[in-house]
């Protein structure tokens, strides 16, 4: 429901006002004033704007006030209004802050509102454009108001005296003189009064904020708000339903309260204000629900049941709004209207109130209902009529509505209907097995059939009375298969026949039917109906086949029919139908060509159903035949299908898919971006590449075998050194090399393809069409067919390929103080080649390798590919500038690279490629045994070096130039600055402790010392405690470069050390730090110098504890044997 605002109530009570003034006016015409005539050329005379009406008045801030009040003596047109409320002789101290807003009303004819135009104010004058409305030239403007809207920053005594200037869309002005001064002054006065007071809910007693309050002058005296009533001021209560109004003494005013979800209430009567003083007004609303929203929803969600008549969509309708301050609350006792358009067939609709209406029109049908005491309405449709219906559900007072749509979709259903029978071949009488056989309705079969006549023969043929006839899709403009459709002739004395291809020399034209009159009545009369959904049209041309006329020549052809099928009944379109049944709509014959379908639809009272049934099988025809079934016998369909010849292929299409690098049938392929035929694909001339061709036939029904020729067509290609191959094709049944490899003719395969393969010729010079100022490429011709699509061709670009043999490159690598740098990887880190340049010095090509993906740790960095690239010098930048860019993984180029990213660069044949990195191992030095070089021609190089191992891991270095040509060896030393040779690890031993000691026999001591890798690299050793050269104790220890530790033997036991002095200390592979271990008698005998048996107690107990060995104990027993 919409809720007139404020400002359109205002609006219809200023119609009112207008109007009033209008009569008075218009009575004071009468009395002898002449009213003065809208702007109009020729509908008025310039002079004294007798009907001007407006009055002196007082006004306040935030209040509205009439400035201009005009009556014209006869309706006329208005284009521009402009407007001064500053600008007339009494006006004082008015600027545009003084004005909110300002609203000029153009005209009333019969007390209507023409046309009424609003402004904020940013500057006087203003202009108001009424160009191009019904004020402009509707020729029924008839008087002009013009209402200012005073902002808070107008003072006391301020007075608004308006100007206007009135403009005709002939240009004529106003009383011809602009601008025109109007009567009255309206002045902004501070003795105001006011209006309070306090808005409640009748229902709760409640304070209402955000009410509306209207203060309205009453203009006609009747103490009520009628559409007369000038609206002064507007005002809203606070939080507390309270509200003040400032205004001008000495008027009759009349207040209206209005909020949404109530009545709107007003004062009983007139109320008037004294200066300085509060009159009070309270108003009491009552709640009134109001309608803002209707909402609808469908059950089932899809809104679509079977059209059986029974199965109903339920619609409920909820109908909500506001009712006193509750909001979204459902509204009860509303009508509900629904409304049905753009259906097919009446409908059923029960509504909640229990009602029932049978034979709704769909096509602007009503029912209705009324909403229960939660607001909802219900409504339940069905139909037994196929259809899509749009519903429109309008609640009737507020006019709000939803839409919703229903679809009654067809009963798709089984039965006990059946059809059985055989499906045999036409010419042998032999069953078929595996033969596809499906039945449809005849009532939807109907729906897509169209009668085509009667035709007049004679005006295509007037010799045999023969016309052929073929179907177009007008959809995707393909000949229809005439298997995709029926044809049954409608005169039994014709003859209509399918013909398989329409013209045999042009079978591309694809078949159809040719009919002939026998009956002698001039005409063709048939009916025909497509299993596709689609338009179609329907050509015809004179002859037939076996005269050779037909569709070959466009010019005879006449396209004389148009038709829409509406249904697709391919056989996968009826199997999906079906879907959800039980009913066996299709299947195939068996061994003995015999079928049955079963479970058929026969009605719903099962009173039987006419179907078609129709046939047909690989390289069979398709045919077509009528059976009722009903619930008795099985019906019988039996169908003869006639043998169809296969058509040759008419047309063929070739593709340059991709290139092979390796000349290999089975190698690696290098996919073409873009393999249109009118874009020339790349093959390098470098007596290897294979050029990957795809030959494709067919005709009309699809792929087909036929024979092709391939030639390579321009004389320029050598095919002493390229060319096809019969060794190089795959797929094809059969190929013949002609003309010295010039030309290929092959068979393709049952699937209409087959691969070619056509080897490039050499040469280092380019050869396209563009140079060779003729075709260059390849083209197919296929063997007896004509006509356009009989041949095709693809354009080629054979590039000029450099063709390098081998050379040798080798040298040392040394750092800035000369000392050899093992450990580094040597790349060619550019090369020159090709002629000169004129005037620059440089070669034409430059090939560039630079390192790519790297893996690193703290010791070493592995390249793991390179990016090389090839430039070509620009005489006129003097730089070198990309041609192209590849990354090539290192392993290749330190074996066998050949280039074959690059169509411009190859490999002799024979050579196994080019070795562009190596590493210099152990020694300083590198050797790159097969460089790319050139007869006859320098090729320059600057090797380039990278630091593998640390330190100064990753520095790189590059050598001087060095030219060499075929079988020659340069020599590039070269250069890394900054970079220090690889140390090995060296594990170095310091601050043995303790050196020199003296221990008695049999104590335990502990030794520490600090080992240091002072080398470069990683290494892991045994580190050793030795006395007297023997090793008493041993641990492993692993120290990257630069890396120290300190190692400890603890409790290292001296039981098995004579008395006497020792080396001692701690040796790893590298270095040892020794000193002296003196070894003192340990004096266990008791002081005599006798072992007792007790020594030889503690000694095993030493052992037991893992503080003494073996050895230990034997010899003190061996000590107390001596002494004992």
């Amino acid at each position: 429901m919409t809720t007139p605002t404020s400002t359109d109530k205002f609006r219809s009570l200023f119609l009112a006002l207008l109007m009033v003034l209008s009569v008075v006016s218009g009575t004071i015409a009468f009395a002898g004033t002449a009213a003065a005539n809208a702007p109009n050329q020729g509908a008025y005379a310039a002079g004294n704007a007798s009907a001007d009406m407006t009055e002196d008045a007082d006004t306040t801030t935030n209040s509205r006030v009439i400035v201009t009040d005009l009556q014209f003596a006869q309706t006329g047109n208005v284009d521009n209004i402009t407007v001064n409320p500053g600008g007339g002789a009494s006006a004082a101290d008015i600027s545009a802050t003084d004005i909110a807003e300002i609203e000029v009303i153009a005209g009333l004819t019969n007390g209507e509102v023409v046309e009424r135009n609003t402004t904020s104010v940013n500057s006087l004058p203003t202009e108001f454009d009424f160009s191009g409305s019904t004020t402009a030239n509707g020729d029924q403007v008839q008087n002009v108001t013009v209402v200012v809207e005073v902002s808070e920053s107008a003072a006391q005594g301020d007075a608004f005296d308006n100007t206007i200037t009135i403009t005709a869309p002939d240009g004529t002005t106003f009383e011809g003189n602009s601008p025109y001064d109007t009567a009255g002054v309206q002045t902004v006065t501070s003795n105001n009064g006011f209006i309070a007071g306090d808005v409640t809910d009748s229902s709760t007693s409640e304070s209402l904020d955000d009410v509306e309050i209207q203060i309205f002058e009453d203009t006609n005296n009747n103490g009520v708000v009628d559409s007369s009533d000038f609206l002064v001021t507007t005002v809203d209560t606070n939080q507390n339903g309270r509200y003040t109004a400032t205004l001008a003494p000495g008027t009759d005013y009349l207040v209206e309260a209005d909020r949404a979800g109530f009545q709107t209430a007003a004062s009983d009567g007139t109320v008037s204000v004294t200066q300085g003083d509060a009159t009070t007004v309270d108003i009491v609303l009552t709640p009134e629900s109001v309608v803002n929203n209707v909402d609808v929803t469908a059950d089932p969600a899809s809104a679509t049941v079977p059209a059986d008549g029974q199965t109903e969509i339920v619609y409920t309708v909820n109908v909500s709004g506001q009712t006193g301050t509750q909001t979204n609350v459902g509204i009860p006792g509303r009508t509900v209207e629904l409304n049905l358009t753009n259906g097919a067939g009446p409908v059923t609709v029960v509504d909640s109130n229990g009602d029932t209406s049978t034979g709704v029109s769909t096509s602007g049908g009503t029912v209705t209902a009324t909403t229960n005491n939660t607001g909802i309405a219900v409504f339940n449709v069905s139909s037994d009529t196929v259809q899509t219906v749009d519903l429109t559900f309008e609640e009737t007072i507020s006019g709000e509505n939803d839409t919703a749509t229903a679809r009654f979709e067809e009963l798709i259903n089984d039965g006990p209907g059946s059809v059985r029978g055989d499906i045999s071949n036409e010419e042998t009488g032999e069953s078929i097995e595996g033969a596809s056989v499906y039945a449809i309705q005849s009532q939807r079969f109907s729906e897509n059939t169209q009668s085509v006549g009667p035709i007049t023969i004679s005006n295509f043929d007037s010799s045999d009375q023969t016309v052929s006839f073929r179907l177009i899709n007008d959809d995707t403009g393909e000949v229809v298969d005439a298997d995709q459709y029926r044809v049954v002739k409608t005169d039994s004395d014709d003859r209509l026949v399918k013909s398989y291809p329409l013209n045999e020399s042009d079978s591309a034209a694809g078949n159809g039917f040719v009919y002939t009159d026998l009956g002698g009545d001039d005409d063709a009369s048939f009916n025909i109906t497509p299993l596709r959904s689609a338009n179609y049209t329907l050509d015809v041309a004179p002859g037939s086949p076996a005269s050779n006329i037909g569709f070959e020549n466009t010019a005879n052809v006449t396209t004389f029919s148009s038709s829409d099928a509406p249904l697709d009944l391919t056989q996968s379109d009826i199997e999906s139908r079906y879907s959800g049944t039980n009913a066996i709509v299709s299947n195939e014959t068996d061994a003995r060509g015999e079928y049955t379908l079963t479970q058929l639809f026969i009605g719903q009272n099962q009173n039987g159903l006419d179907y078609v049934v129709t046939a047909t099988d690989n390289d069979f025809t398709r045919d077509f035949v009528d059976t009722e079934v009903t619930d008795n016998d099985p019906a019988q369909a039996l169908i003869d299908i006639e043998p169809r010849e296969p058509l040759p292929a008419s047309q063929v299409n070739i593709t340059n898919l991709a290139r092979i690098p390796s000349g290999e049938v089975d190698g690696e392929r290098v996919s073409f971006n873009d393999t249109r035929d009118d874009t020339a694909q790349e093959v390098p001339r470098d007596g290897r590449t294979l050029d990957v061709i795809l030959v494709e036939t067919s005709n009309v029904d699809g792929a087909a075998n036929g024979t092709v020729t391939l030639t390579v067509e321009n004389d320029q290609f050598d095919v002493s050194e390229g060319g096809f191959d019969e060794s190089l094709v795959n797929g094809a049944e059969s190929a013949n090399v002609v003309n010295n490899g010039r030309s290929i003719t092959v068979t393709t395969g049952e699937d209409g393809t087959a691969t070619v393969f056509l080897q490039s010729d050499q040469d280092s010079s380019s050869l396209d069409s563009t140079s060779a100022e003729e075709f260059v490429g390849i083209s197919s011709s296929l063997v007896g067919a004509t006509g356009s699509t009989a041949t095709d061709q693809t354009s080629k670009s054979f590039t000029g390929v450099t063709r390098f043999e081998v050379a040798q490159m080798r040298g040392d690598v040394t750092n800035g103080e000369d000392e050899p740098l093992e450990n580094t990887l040597v790349f060619t880190d550019r090369f020159d080649f090709g002629s000169e340049v004129a005037f620059s010095g440089q070669e034409q090509f430059r090939i560039d390798l630079e390192p790519a993906d790297t893996t690193s740790s703290a010791e070493d960095i592995e390249v793991n590919s390179f990016n090389v690239s090839l430039f070509e010098f620009n005489a006129t930048t003097s730089q070198y500038e990309l041609v192209n860019t590849e990354t090539v993984a290192t392993d290749r180029l330190e074996g066998n690279y050949t280039f074959s990213e690059f169509n411009d660069i190859s490999f002799n044949a024979s050579s196994p490629g080019a070795t562009l990195v190596t590493g210099t191992g152990d020694d300083n030095s590198y050797s790159l045994p097969r460089v790319p070089a050139l007869a006859g021609e320098d090729v320059t190089y600057q090797m380039g070096a990278i630091k593998t191992v640390a330190p100064q891991l990753g520095e790189t270095g590059t050598s001087n130039e060095e030219s060499v040509q075929i079988a020659t060896t340069g020599t590039a030393d070269i250069l890394v600055r900054g970079a220090q040779p690889t140390q090995p690890a060296f594990f170095e031993v310091s601050d043995l402790n303790p050196q020199d000691v003296t221990v008695t026999q049999g104590d335990s001591i502990t030794i520490t010392a600090t080992v240091e890798n002072t080398g470069d690299l990683t290494a892991n050793q045994t580190v050793e405690f030795r006395v007297g050269g023997n090793a008493v104790a041993s641990q492993p220890v692993e120290l990257s470069g630069g890396e120290n530790t300190t190692v400890t033997f603890e409790n290292v036991s001296t039981a098995s050390l004579d008395s006497g002095s020792y080396t001692h200390g701690v040796y790893t592979e590298d270095s040892s730090q020794t000193a002296t271990l003196t070894v003192e008698s340990s004096g266990n005998n008791g002081g005599n110098g006798e072992t007792s048996f007790q020594d030889v107690l503690v000694t095993i107990q030493d052992y037991n504890n893992g503080n003494a060995s073996f050895q230990e104990v034997l010899q003190t027993i061996a000590d107390y044997n001596a002494d004992n």
